[in-house]
């Protein structure tokens, strides 16, 4: 079951939506939102992680594969096709990560809550 980019967007805020409930943001401390939005990052890097995870059992390593098989593949796609875009999934995952820990480092760095609002624009 692999998902279009839509419907991994809409999963993922709804779950952020639903983990993270907030009233009222121009009553909370600096702090406080500060700490709220880097929850919100931490969330969303590790459902995205967790999609990635799951494209990439999806596909079994090429060296799993019996000698039909690899046959079927070199004709059908060749094996460098196969082996690079499960590359790309791997680097996917190790760039999400990094853009999330640097949006933290960002937010942490803010000084005024507009400067962390306009960060997770």
């Amino acid at each position: 079951n692999i998902l279009c980019s839509e419907q991994i967007i809409n999963i993922m805020i709804n779950h952020i939506k639903k983990k993270y409930v907030v009233k009222n943001l121009k009553f909370y401390s600096i702090k406080r939102v500060k700490a709220l939005n880097t929850k919100k990052i931490n969330y969303f890097s590790i459902l995205l992680t967790n999609i990635l995870d799951n494209l990439n059992g999806a596909f079994p390593n090429y060296s799993n594969f019996n000698f039909i098989e690899t046959n079927i593949i070199d004709i059908l796609i060749n094996k460098k096709y196969y082996l690079k875009a499960k590359s790309f999934l791997n680097l996917l995952k190790v760039k999400i990560a990094r853009l999330s820990r640097d949006f933290i480092q960002l937010i942490k760095a803010s000084d005024s809550l507009y400067r962390c609002k306009i960060i997770l624009k």
